[in-house]
């Protein structure tokens, strides 16, 4: 489990700075200096998400966070108010509520978000601030901490899922598992060093390109994550159609120069 007790979490509305000449992109630290997912946008157009690792990493590669530690599987398990250990928790307005989990870590689910997918409640979404550890409040129970309160009470039909934050616990994105890309690294990360750094989201960047027949493509070619390889490769030639595979790997950008092993691409994640 490589969940953070040190990030913080913010839910304002920043600008975009117009001079950062105190952040220093290519830095990693041993504690964050700014909230998960901060972005900053820089005057060429690229953009950077600020993010902790969970595991090392290269430079030029695209990562994504570890889902099974930082999600929760969909499905019933929202506790009816009157039945809660606060009983307000789960009502319009309330900024709180407790669920059925037999292994969640504290703050597991901080900075993620509350998709309240089926019955009661359905079709909203939450930011989520925090969350306690399985047996808090009972036996079986945890009790999430919303940014915003709920719309529409909850009940024992209304069944959920939990997406953990983007930004935290990042790896290597892998094929069907990890696969949410948060972005890619702009330095090589040593997470037992210092696990917080910055990956970006948009714009030139080199990546590494994979070596498969064929996938290398051409200079203003579309291309797509080879995740078996934590690569590039070409999404498709023009005119060829939507294939399945292209399905399963979208684009995330094009490619503005190629050389050999590596692609200046215009990266395309936001």
């Amino acid at each position: 489990m490589a969940i953070t007790t040190d990030a913080w979490y913010q839910n304002s509305i920043p600008g975009v700075p117009q001079v950062g000449a105190d952040v220093d992109l290519r830095e990693m630290t041993a504690k964050p200096k700014y909230a998960l997912g901060h972005k900053i946008e820089l005057s060429d157009g690229r953009v950077f998400r600020y993010g902790h690792f969970g595991a090392d990493v290269t430079q030029g590669k695209f990562v994504a966070q570890d889902i099974s530690e930082s999600g929760k599987a969909s499905g019933a398990g929202v506790t009816a108010p009157a039945s809660a250990k606060t009983t307000t928790d789960g009502t319009t307005g309330s900024y709180f509520v407790e669920i059925a989990s037999y292994s969640t870590t504290a703050n597991q689910f901080a900075g993620g978000y509350l998709a309240i997918t089926d019955d009661t409640g359905e079709g909203y979404t939450y930011r989520i601030i925090g969350n306690t550890v399985s047996g808090n409040p009972g036996t079986g129970l945890a009790r999430i901490q919303l940014f915003e309160p709920l719309v529409k009470a909850l009940d024992a039909t209304t069944e959920y899922a939990v997406m953990g934050s983007k930004y935290q616990n990042l790896e290597s994105a892998t094929i069907a598992t990890d696969n949410i890309l948060a972005g890619v690294t702009v330095r090589s990360m040593d997470v037992s060093e210092a696990p917080y750094g910055w990956v970006q989201t948009k714009g030139p960047i080199t990546v590494t390109m994979s070596e498969e027949a064929g996938s290398t493509g051409a200079i203003g070619d579309a291309v797509a994550v080879d995740t078996a390889l934590n690569a590039c490769k070409k999404w498709g030639a023009p005119g060829t159609g939507l294939t399945t595979s292209m399905i399963a790997e979208p684009r995330v950008g094009t490619i503005l120069v190629l050389g050999t092993g590596q692609a200046l691409i215009d990266l395309e994640i936001e």
